[in-house]
């Protein structure tokens, strides 16, 4: 029975580890949306972990597309590694 239990903790575990790999970014841009009411975002693409956006605007200004990535590696260290480009 105690091996039973293990594997399906390890399916269980498994299975979050990759729908959390697989969030699509687009689910973020609402939320973020509406903190930043100013911050408009067209033609989001990717997935949290490697996103891009197609053209951003801030305060009706177009700031040109976006690209954001996070290291995984560095959350699995406690740490948040977010690198962002911007290009007109």
């Amino acid at each position: 029975m105690r091996p039973l239990i293990g594997y399906l903790l390890f399916g269980v575990i498994s299975y979050l580890i990759a729908l959390l790999a697989t969030v699509p970014a687009y689910l973020l841009i609402d939320p973020l949306q509406q903190q930043q009411p100013d911050l408009q975002l067209y033609g989001v693409e990717g997935s949290i972990w490697n996103t891009r956006v197609e053209q951003a605007n801030w305060q009706g200004i177009p700031v040109g597309r976006l690209e954001s990535r996070i290291a995984p590696w560095a959350i699995l260290q406690a740490r948040l590694q977010l690198n962002w480009r911007i290009s007109a």
